[in-house]
């Protein structure tokens, strides 16, 4: 059995994580979402923007830009 003593710190332990939570969420950087391919302008993957909501590229394209960037860096 929980006493009173155990229970406000469960919710001073809990308002504690809240609010690091929330001050990290204000100083995380901005993401910019894109809807569409910044290289095709086709609308990019809703699966892909929920994996990276950064992502600028479709992913042909980006798979097309990152071989491109392999060969660059070879040759």
């Amino acid at each position: 059995m929980t006493d009173v003593a155990d229970e406000a710190q469960e919710i001073e332990q809990a308002e504690r994580e809240s609010a690091v939570a929330e001050i990290r969420r204000k100083a995380a950087p901005a993401v910019r979402v894109f809807a569409d391919c910044v290289a095709c302008g086709d609308p990019i993957e809703s699966d892909r923007l929920q994996a990276n909501p950064g992502a600028k590229r479709c992913l042909m394209c980006q798979e097309a830009f990152e071989r491109l960037e392999l060969l660059r860096k070879k040759g």
